[in-house]
């Protein structure tokens, strides 16, 4: 590799920073906006990091007026167009660099390359971050002043949306309890109902959550230096790794007691539906298939259940939440416990130290075995259930169930 190449290599990554650099001249001067997410790795990608789903969000939290949506919408497409000319320029003087670092022999040359290589990755992230900023902010000069005292909440709201999964490591600290919220497509005057708690939510999630984004970031930085090798304090890591893993429990905890609060602001079967769809988000493995809420389904579509059958479906369906609950209740605590084993593996705070082989503490019931019983238990009371539908169904009713042919509802029944 030969000195002039290298420059000329140089040169057009300077060329490629130099792009996004004149692209960001209209913002150069703007108010920074808060709404970012404190994490570098987020803005070292190639997709632009404002999405559409922000905007539709900016015209609903701010309730932007028609000029203001076509302002803004104008604004979006420039940053879209903007930020692809500057990825694309980026992107060519990276590739560069990789195919230099691939033709060269020379070590001393292939280490100056790698280190070019991650300075640009690193100003790109600068650069792509500026580009967001630079487009809220030209989105908050459209505000009059109610709409503008209303964008705390779209900082936080977007904070959540777009940052809850990066650096999570536990899964009741994964769900956006408002997405739980929103897409049960409630009635408006109970979604209204609930907005109250909805900002309290907020407002609690989003110091842990910005905390979490920072001190993640931070972490990441100290674990290389300017060459991309590893380096960092090891004391210093393990006390930042510490203060991130109560993060990580605080924000779970805090999402266990909204969504209790969530379900008990919400009438009837709506709070059943909050919570069994936030348990399906939170641990799948347990919640994603109802067996008996698919089969009863089935059961009045194709049944065509009397008013009596209907009834007794519907007592039959409480009693069995009513059995199921305290085996969801335990198979939730087992998974916290192993999580917070994951996260402490020779003990911590409350924490029992993880055994070799799944073994419990004192020759007790391992995890693995408690877990394995309580599922055994479930699918046994989910059998006994099935079995009690059936039995409330006439030959006819069974028959439409094994073939598929929904009955006639004015006939076609047994006495």
């Amino acid at each position: 590799m030969t000195r002039r190449r290298t420059e000329r290599i140089s040169e057009r990554a300077g060329r490629a920073l130099a792009a996004g650099l004149l692209i960001l001249a209209s913002a150069a001067f703007a108010r920074p906006a808060a709404a970012q997410i404190q994490m570098r790795s987020f803005y070292q990608g190639y997709r632009p990091t404002v999405a559409a789903q922000d905007t539709e969000a900016l015209k609903e939290t701010l309730e932007l007026d028609e000029p203001q949506q076509a302002l803004l919408e104008a604004n979006y497409a420039g940053y879209v167009q903007a930020f692809g000319e500057a990825a694309a320029s980026i992107q060519d003087g990276l590739r560069s660099l990789q195919e230099a670092m691939a033709a060269t022999e020379s070590p001393s040359m292939k280490e100056s390359l790698v280190g070019e290589y991650n300075r640009l990755r690193e100003q790109w992230a600068d650069e792509s971050l500026q580009m967001e900023v630079g487009f809220f902010a030209d989105v908050k000069a459209l505000l009059g002043d109610e709409q503008a005292a209303r964008w705390p909440r779209f900082e936080r709201d977007r904070r959540r949306r777009v940052g809850l999964l990066l650096a999570a490591r536990l899964m009741a600290e994964r769900v956006d309890l408002v997405d739980v919220l929103d897409r049960l497509d409630l009635p408006d005057e109970v979604r209204e109902a609930c907005e109250g708690v909805v900002e309290q939510y907020g407002l609690e999630f989003d110091a842990p959550l910005s905390a979490r984004h920072a001190l993640s970031d931070r972490m990441e930085r100290l674990s290389y230096d300017g060459d991309g090798k590893g380096g960092g304090d090891d004391a210093q890591m393990r006390s930042l790794d510490e203060r991130l893993k109560r993060l990580h429990v605080e924000l779970r905890d805090i999402n266990l007691r909204f969504a209790e609060a969530f379900a008990a602001h919400l009438p009837g079967e709506h709070g059943a539906r909050f919570t069994q769809e936030f348990r399906r988000r939170a641990w799948p493995r347990y919640f994603r298939t109802d067996e008996v809420a698919i089969d009863a389904q089935r059961v009045r579509e194709l049944a065509a259940l009397t008013d009596g059958q209907e009834e007794s479906l519907g007592a039959l369906l409480a009693a069995h939440a009513l059995r199921l609950e305290p085996i969801h209740r335990e198979l939730v605590q087992v998974d916290m416990t192993r999580e917070l084993q994951r996260l402490w593996p020779t003990g911590g705070p409350g924490v029992e130290p993880a055994q070799p082989g799944g073994e419990a503490p004192g020759g007790g019931e391992s995890l693995e075995a408690r877990t394995q019983r309580l599922l055994e238990a479930r699918q046994a009371q989910v059998r006994s259930t099935l079995a009690e539908i059936r039995a409330l169904l006439t030959s006819d009713q069974l028959r439409a169930l094994t073939t598929g042919v929904p009955i006639e509802s004015e006939g076609g029944r047994e006495p």
